[in-house]
């Protein structure tokens, strides 16, 4: 299982990322990654990005407040030019109250982070890649919204400034999934389904991993009340992917 290896991964991210963060910063960071892949820590992989780093406009400002932006990752069975990609998009890079006040760089869901992938909703999606990389996929693993600002500190950007900011972000997706050319889009959650419509991207529509019961379980994966435990929620998930995939959804 390759991690953030090959020329897919290094020529749609740096295609596609650049907009706001230097491509050097990211490749740099993407070594550290790997290197931490199946390491036992208890600590998410983050580093803080530099200033100098950072392409995005308002950069002194986004630097200076508590941010996230999450690198896309790629987890593939080799590293062949002809592997197709199934993606998984959640909805943003959000950081916790004891991240640093500043913009942090990390990888969706966790992934890159072994103590993460055990827990049960990480590992819900650890189980739902480790399948379709199995099934000869690569999985490709993105946020539909690049940048997380914390809301109690984002006053600091206007109106106008707070839209230049979306439609950087809108761009930088849509050409991210372009240029990937998925054969198959998986939105997680409502944020992330109505990035991708906005953005006139199809997606398979799944509930977030965070959900823990109810209607969204119900319908998505045809669960029974009373019965939205993981085991039964990635037999599901797998399901669809499945069903998906034959009737060839948004190749």
């Amino acid at each position: 299982m390759y991690f953030c290896e090959g020329e897919k991964w290094t020529t749609v991210v740096r295609e596609t990322q650049q907009p706001i963060i230097e491509f050097d910063f990211l490749k740099d960071f993407s070594q550290h990654c790997r290197n931490k892949f199946h390491e036992p820590t208890k600590e998410i992989t983050y580093r803080c990005v530099p200033t100098s780093k950072i392409v995005a406009c308002h950069a002194q400002r986004i630097s200076s407040i508590r941010c996230g932006y999450d690198m896309p990752i790629a987890i593939a069975p080799d590293l062949a030019t002809s592997v197709r990609y199934i993606a998984l998009v959640f909805q943003d890079p959000l950081r916790g109250a004891t991240a640093p006040n500043t913009l942090t760089a990390g990888v969706p869901f966790a992934l890159g982070d072994q103590h993460m992938r055990n827990k049960k909703r990480y590992g819900f999606v650890w189980k739902l890649v480790e399948r379709i990389v199995e099934a000869g996929f690569g999985v490709w693993v993105t946020d539909a919204n690049k940048l997380w600002l914390n809301p109690g500190e984002a006053d600091i950007f206007s109106n106008s400034e707070r839209q230049e900011l979306d439609y950087l972000q809108s761009k930088v997706l849509l050409n991210e999934l372009t240029q990937l050319r998925p054969r198959l889009t998986i939105a997680f959650g409502r944020s992330a389904q109505i990035s991708l419509k906005k953005n006139g991207i199809l997606s398979s529509e799944h509930p977030h991993p965070g959900v823990y019961g109810g209607k969204p379980l119900i319908e998505s994966y045809g669960l029974e009340k009373g019965k939205f435990g993981y085991d039964a929620r990635l037999t599901a998930a797998w399901e669809r992917i499945e069903k998906d995939l034959t009737i060839g959804r948004h190749d």
